[in-house]
Parts: structure tokens; sequence; C-alpha cells
């Protein structure tokens, strides 16, 4: 099973863009985010689904993954967002959502 969480995280706490938008590094995996009281804005990003794809020879050389990234903020919702979007979709990964984000609740992504 192929794992890109190193990579997602790299990429999303290097880009200065992003970065800067939300005031510092706060950007955490689900797991390090836990119970602390981690000030908006923040990104919280997780894999929750990691399917094999392609193998050969016992190798496995491609996944379908799905990460959730959760953009946690009271002000520039869609700055934030886009500045994620733009870091996943340089990553190679594509953005499917249920609704526009213009239709979606405060805070929520």
């Amino acid at each position: 099973m192929l794992c890109l969480d190193g990579e997602v995280n790299r990429a999303l706490k290097s880009d200065v863009v992003l970065v800067g938008l939300l005031g510092g590094d706060l950007i955490y995996e689900f797991n390090e985010a836990g119970d602390r009281n981690i000030p908006y804005p923040r990104v919280i990003f997780e894999e929750i689904s990691n399917v094999p794809g392609l193998a050969c020879d016992n190798v496995e050389s491609a996944s379908r993954m799905t990460y959730r990234v959760s953009v946690c903020a009271e002000t520039n919702l869609v700055e934030i967002v886009n500045a994620v979007e733009r870091v996943m979709i340089s990553i190679h990964f594509v953005r499917h959502s249920a609704e526009p984000i213009r239709n979606m609740p405060m805070g929520v992504i």
C-alpha cells in the first residue's frame, strides 16, 4: 500500500502562500490535532481510503487514494481553500466535492 501522508504534509507546509494565509504552520495530520486548542484558521488532513490500483510482480505501483482536507476558518475561507486546492493539484490530486464552495456553510469543506 502506498502512503503519501508525508508528501501531502510537506507540500502543504512548504507553500508560503498557504502558511501566510493561516498566519503560521497551522497544518496538521488528523491524529496530530487531537483535543488541543488549536487557533483558527487551520488545515487538517487525513487519508480516508487507499485502494491498490496497479501491481506487477507483487509490487504496487499505483493506488486510488482519497484524502479529506478540512479548512477551519472564520475569515479568508475561500482564499485558504483555493490555496489548499492549488497545492493538492500540484502533487497530482484531483478535487471532488459534493457541492461548490459558495454553497457550503462557513468553515466546512
